[in-house]
């Protein structure tokens, strides 16, 4: 009596192109190694070259823009240019280190696997695929335990550092000349001020005026927050919802302890308002509680989803031009960088755009505090 002979199952299509590749290999006289080194395929040689470029033009743009709106020609263009080379090495320098030869050898040795044994799912980062949410990860710079807590100096807190002082130096050497007739730097500070300032008067009113340094301070450190996150390896720290609900909870703190400050016992009349029938009170009363209760939450959430959403749709097409264009020798990369520079334009008008509604809201709650209704 025979045995029952094992049923060969089909091979699907990722072994099959494994045994494509092996067969490949062993005609060629090896696997592709090189003093025991993968070779460096067309492909990521492509996406090197187009990174490195991509870099220096991205960089001698920027140079030559600002050159030509400051009338500093050329030494920006110059200086963009260094600084897009060392973004453009520092770009491929990561690469190798995180998709390098370890993950290329780890990649050859998986082909070489029996086809009984289990099967491994490769990761988004040995396929050199980049994960768009990897952006947002808070990596340490300096670490600091005290007392059993993680107060460690990351790069958010090295970003908000740097709006800090970027917002100190353009305020104050914007305006040190004093002219009568403002140059570029100066009239923006100035554009900068009276935006805030009529935002303060018109929703607040005169009395508000008090509140306009605290105001203008959340204003600029938001603007730059969401304006750093679009510099090339620059950090976003606006995108996390811890940062803003910190913010938004100072913001909520500050406005109901000038309403207790201001109006004492009468504060609670704003939760029942006013000609309306006592009858409705059980129903009216909760909701504006909750209505209240919720202000910090939505403008936490707000601020955060926008600029995370950005910021992740931003990436995701830059992978299609790296990944398009390695395909159809640089044609394909067009259309996502065209994508790319639209959405990037539409990025800046939404970081503008939430460092208004931020602080339009906060003056809103002022003028509530200052006011009741």
């Amino acid at each position: 009596m025979t045995e029952p002979q094992p049923s060969r199952r089909p091979k699907s299509f990722n072994d099959r192109l494994r045994a494509v590749r092996e067969r490949r290999g062993r005609k060629r006289g090896g696997t592709g190694s090189i003093g025991g080194l993968p070779t460096m395929g067309v492909g990521m040689a492509f996406r090197i070259g187009v990174e490195l470029v991509s870099a220096l033009i991205v960089g001698v743009g920027i140079g030559w823009s600002l050159d030509r709106w400051l009338g500093t020609k050329p030494w920006l263009m110059v200086v963009f240019f260094f600084l897009g080379a060392g973004a453009g090495i520092l770009n491929v320098t990561a690469r190798f280190r995180g998709w390098g030869w370890p993950q290329v050898i780890d990649r050859q040795r998986a082909r070489t696997r029996p086809a009984a044994g289990p099967e491994q799912e490769t990761t988004n980062r040995e396929r050199g695929v980049a994960n768009p949410l990897e952006q947002f990860e808070i990596k340490p710079i300096v670490e600091l335990p005290v007392g059993g807590i993680d107060a460690s100096f990351t790069n958010s807190s090295l970003f908000m550092v740097t709006a800090v002082v970027l917002i100190t130096l353009f305020l104050t050497l914007s305006v040190r000349g004093r002219a009568l007739v403002p140059g570029r730097w100066q009239s923006m500070a100035e554009l900068a001020y009276e935006f805030v300032a009529g935002m303060v008067r018109d929703n607040v009113g005169q009395e508000g005026r008090r509140y306009f340094p605290f105001v203008f301070t959340l204003f600029m450190f938001i603007l730059f927050g969401n304006l750093l996150g679009l510099v090339p390896f620059g950090f976003t720290f606006t995108s996390h919802i811890i940062v803003t609900f910190g913010l938004a909870a100072t913001v909520f703190t500050g406005v109901t302890i000038v309403a207790l400050v201001r109006h004492r016992l009468r504060f609670f009349t704003y939760f029942f308002p006013a000609g309306a029938p006592i009858a409705m009170a059980p129903l009216l009363v909760p909701i504006e509680i909750l209505s209240y209760l919720s202000r910090p939450v939505t403008l936490a959430i707000r601020l955060f989803a926008n600029m995370m959403a950005g910021h992740t749709m931003l990436k995701i097409f830059a992978g299609f031009t790296v990944s398009l264009g390695a395909i159809t020798f640089g044609l394909g990369g067009i259309a996502p960088v065209a994508v790319n520079v639209a959405l990037t334009a539409f990025e800046f008008l939404v970081a503008v755009l939430q460092a208004y509604v931020f602080t339009i809201l906060t003056c809103l709650y002022l003028h509530d505090a200052i006011h009741l209704h």
